[in-house]
C-alpha cells in the first residue's frame, strides 16, 4: 500500500474517531425534531413539511427495504434523509409501511403492526399508509416493532446536487417522497390483500423512485425475497408507469403551490415594507408640517415683537438738547 493512501486512510480514522460531537438538529419541522415523529399519513406529513421550506432541501441519502422475518412477512422501507447543512452529518431515519387499517387513538410507535395476510379478508378496507420519523441512531427503537426483520435491498442515490444535463436533483427530498406517498395512497386508497398489499406499496415506493432518479444505485442480497409471501408472488410492475406519471403531475402542481405561496409571501412582505415607507413618509411629512408651523409661529412673534418695538420707540418724545 503506498504511503500516500495510508496516510489518508489514518487522516479518515483519525478524523472519524476525533470529529467533535455535534448534538442532532431539531430545527425543521416534520422531518429534523427531537423524539418520534408520527405515526401519521401522507397528508398530516406534507402539512407540517409545508411549514418550513428548507424540508426541500432535505436529500435522501438511501433507502433500504426490509422484510420481517415471522409469518406475517410484513415488507417496509427504511429511508436515510440528510440535514441541508453538509457540516451536519445526523441524519434522520424514516421509516413507510402499509397495513389494512389505521391503528388505534391510543396507539404509537410500538403497537404491534396488523396484517391481512394473518388475517385475511376478501373485502377491501382503508389502506394505512404509516410514515415515523426519528434520527438514525434511535433506528433499534424505531425498528422494535418488525423485528426480526432482513435488509433485502438498498437504493443510494447521488448527492443532492442539479445533473448539468437535465438540471434535476439526482437525489429526492423528503417533500418529493411525501407527494409520492400521497399519489400511491390517492391511486390505491384501500387495502386489497391480493393486490394493494404492503408488498405492493413497498415495491411501489422502491422501484417508482428508482425510476425517477435512474442515477441511483441498488444493490440487493435477496432481490426474489421481495414480494414474496411463502412462494406466493406479488407484482406491482403494472403499476409503476402510470403512477410516475401521476407523481409527475402532482409534483408539478405541488411546486406551482409553492411558488404562489411564495409569492404571496413576497406580495405581502412587498406590501408591508410599502405600508412602512408610506407611514414613515406620512410622518415625515407631519414632521415637516410639524416644523413648519412651529416655524412660521416663531417668525410671527418675532415680526410681533419687532412690531412692538416700532411702537414703542415711536411713542418716545425727541430726544431734547443737551443742556447748557
Amino acid at each position: 500500500m503506498g504511503s500516500g493512501r495510508f496516510s489518508l486512510i489514518l487522516h479518515n480514522i483519525y478524523s472519524t474517531l476525533f470529529r467533535p460531537h455535534m448534538p442532532y438538529p431539531n430545527d425543521i419541522f416534520g422531518i429534523f425534531q427531537e423524539g418520534v415523529i408520527g405515526p401519521m399519513g401522507p397528508e398530516s406529513w406534507e402539512r407540517q413539511l409545508c411549514l418550513d421550506d428548507r424540508s426541500t432541501n432535505c436529500y435522501i441519502d438511501h433507502i433500504v427495504f426490509c422484510k420481517c422475518k415471522d409469518d406475517k412477512k410484513h415488507e417496509f422501507l427504511l429511508i436515510s434523509v440528510c440535514y441541508p447543512d453538509p457540516n451536519i452529518t445526523a441524519k434522520a431515519l424514516v421509516v413507510v409501511d402499509r397495513s389494512p387499517s389505521a391503528p388505534s387513538p391510543n396507539s404509537s410507535v410500538h403497537t404491534p403492526l396488523g396484517s391481512a395476510i394473518v388475517s385475511p379478508s376478501v373485502s377491501d378496507t382503508p389502506a394505512h399508509d404509516r410514515i415515523v420519523i426519528t434520527k438514525e441512531d434511535d433506528k433499534t427503537e424505531l425498528t422494535k416493532p418488525y423485528k426480526p426483520y432482513r435488509e433485502l435491498c438498498t437504493l443510494t442515490f447521488s448527492e443532492s446536487c442539479p445533473s448539468n444535463i437535465t438540471g434535476n436533483y439526482l437525489s429526492p427530498s423528503v417533500r418529493q417522497l411525501c407527494i409520492l406517498l400521497k399519489v400511491i395512497n390517492k391511486h390505491a386508497p384501500l387495502y386489497n390483500l391480493y393486490e394493494h398489499q404492503c408488498y405492493w406499496f413497498a415495491n411501489t415506493v422502491f422501484d417508482t423512485l428508482k425510476k425517477l432518479f435512474p442515477n441511483a444505485e441498488e444493490k440487493c442480497s435477496s432481490h426474489d425475497m421481495r414480494g414474496n409471501y411463502h412462494g406466493l408472488k406479488f407484482d406491482h410492475r403494472n403499476s409503476i408507469e402510470t403512477i410516475s406519471e401521476e407523481y409527475d403531475r402532482a409534483w408539478s402542481e405541488a411546486c406551482d403551490r409553492v411558488r404562489e405561496e411564495q409569492r404571496k409571501r413576497e406580495e405581502s412582505r412587498r406590501k408591508l415594507i410599502q405600508t412602512g415607507r408610506d407611514e414613515g413618509n406620512a410622518e415625515r411629512e407631519q414632521l415637516k408640517a410639524e416644523s413648519a408651523r412651529r416655524d412660521a409661529e416663531r417668525l410671527a412673534e418675532i415680526a410681533q415683537l419687532k412690531a412692538r418695538l416700532r411702537e414703542y420707540e415711536d411713542c418716545q418724545p425727541d430726544n431734547a438738547a443737551a443742556p447748557a
